[in-house]
């Protein structure tokens, strides 16, 4: 039994299918086939039940889910406290709200950077609904966005809240909306909505928002 077995195994059951497994793990179907063959043998003992409906594991197989979990964490934990991080090579694709790369997102690069030398970066910034979309097709590693996104392949870690303020010129007196166009966030974002709640609160629906990513076309 080895280890490259056990992770075959572990995510072959996460994802319900060989050639899913194949694309998370850069392997291809073939060669998952194989691993779980090698274990199955091992064990002298089916894992998979193999259905037209899809794979579901055997008693046997939930019992070493179970294991396999445990075994794959305790590896995370000795990559964490063991590995040199300044020797770490590689490419991690992160992406980011618009909100978080125009305030501390520079930071949290730098940071990263002086821990993770030799770590290339490549950087998104989109909205909260196509940053969960490249997470969840694997187009990105890390994703800070407006979640949780409710998947179990994926792992939540709530962040701070971001509060966001409106400010005017002192001294301008009340702000008539109806005259003042009002600059927002993408229609598709939950910023976007919010803003529009308080907006419909406050005003009576009488202001004129004009989301990001659309054209205003002057009057002639």
């Amino acid at each position: 039994m080895t280890l490259d077995q056990i992770t075959a195994f572990l995510w072959v059951a996460r994802l319900g299918g060989f050639r899913r497994a194949a694309d998370q793990l850069n392997l291809t179907q073939p060669a998952i086939s194989t691993r779980i063959a090698k274990l199955e043998e091992e064990l002298a003992t089916p894992l998979f039940d193999r259905e037209v409906s899809g794979l579901t594991l055997t008693r046997q197989g939930t019992l070493l889910l179970s294991y396999a979990e445990q075994m794959l964490f305790v590896q995370d934990e000795i990559r964490k406290r063991v590995v040199d991080t300044a020797k770490l090579q590689g490419l991690i694709r992160i992406g980011a709200s618009e909100t978080i790369a125009q305030s501390w997102l520079p930071d949290f690069l730098k940071a990263f950077s002086a821990v993770y030398p030799r770590i290339n970066i490549d950087l998104t910034v989109d909205i909260s609904t196509d940053l969960r979309e490249g997470l969840l097709t694997r187009q990105l590693d890390l994703a800070f966005l407006m979640g949780p996104v409710s998947e179990f392949t994926v792992e939540n870690v709530a962040l701070p809240t971001f509060d966001l303020h409106w400010y005017c010129a002192a001294g301008s007196g009340p702000v008539d909306l109806m005259k003042t166009p009002v600059i927002s966030f993408s229609v598709k974002t939950r910023p976007y909505r919010e803003l529009m709640n308080l907006l419909t609160r406050h005003s009576r629906g009488c202001c004129r928002p004009f989301p990001a990513g659309f054209g205003i076309q002057a009057d002639s």
